[in-house]
């Protein structure tokens, strides 16, 4: 099951001209679960800006922050850490990319059909 948190419906961005933008700020108190495992505990925090670009969104995510429980590997001792990264982004493609140049494994795509975006795989 998907988290819902990390879907995006973008059909209103869809109607608008090339270069809107809409953002959010995202702060999630659910486990970021994948595979049934949890990734991370609460809370997730960061900002999301989306824009419309030619042929795809363009997901921009800023102060991102998220505490991870760790283990140390020399004592072995559980702790906690806060990772965070200041800026990281990622494009949404509206058509299957084409070319030898196209990296198969690193390309996403927005769902035409529901016009929303997953950004789990952009989280993990």
């Amino acid at each position: 099951m998907k988290n819902q948190a990390y879907l995006f419906r973008l059909g209103e961005l869809m109607k608008a001209e090339q270069g809107t933008r809409l953002s959010y700020m995202l702060n999630e108190t659910e486990p970021f679960e994948i595979d049934g495992k949890n990734i991370f505990k609460p809370p997730l925090k960061t900002k999301i800006t989306f824009m419309k670009l030619e042929d795809g969104i363009h997901a921009h995510i800023e102060d991102f922050s998220l505490p991870i429980e760790t283990v140390c590997s020399k004592c072995i001792t559980k702790f906690d850490q806060i990772i965070k990264i200041p800026s990281a982004e990622r494009v949404y493609y509206f058509e299957k990319q084409r070319g030898s140049d196209i990296d198969e494994i690193d390309t996403f795509y927005m769902d035409m059909k529901a016009f929303t975006i997953d950004i789990t795989e952009f989280l993990r």
